[in-house]
């Protein structure tokens, strides 16, 4: 988040603030990647809506790899792990993500796993002075 941050829509002091309950709820839906010191490299999340008229659909969210690690494939191999979670559930038809435009490296890789951008959302996220156009990206199942 902090070397990162137009790749989240919370802040630090957001998730600082929030309680173990919320934090346990969250990590529910999450993929983690470690390194072979067991340390944490890198993450996405997939989850669906509960609301009857959403739940078709499964949101990636929170897709990073740390810096130092980029490169290395650990970015495809969490997305796949998502994607075939969500394939795995029969009531999901359809897996959306939004991506900062500017996050080329990101839009090459969703491109390249089939995702296909279906819109574009001016000023999405706001970071101090500075506004990100986002992408909206999906695959139809």
């Amino acid at each position: 988040m902090q070397d990162s941050p137009q790749s989240f829509l919370a802040t630090v002091e957001e998730t600082e603030a929030e309680t173990d309950a919320e934090w346990q709820d969250k990590i529910k839906n999450m993929l983690f990647a470690v390194n072979e010191a067991g340390e944490l490299v890198g993450m996405v999340g997939v989850y669906s809506d509960r609301k009857v008229k959403l739940k078709h659909i499964a949101n990636i969210v929170s897709v990073y790899v740390k810096p130092d690690y980029r490169g290395q494939g650990i970015g495809k191999k969490l997305l796949e792990a998502a994607l075939t979670s969500a394939k795995a559930n029969p009531e999901i038809a359809k897996i959306q993500l939004g991506v900062i435009t500017t996050q080329d490296a990101a839009r090459h890789l969703y491109k390249s796993l089939g995702f296909k951008k279906v819109g574009e959302l001016k000023r999405a996220v706001k970071i101090g002075d500075t506004f990100y156009d986002e992408h909206l990206m999906e695959i139809l199942l």
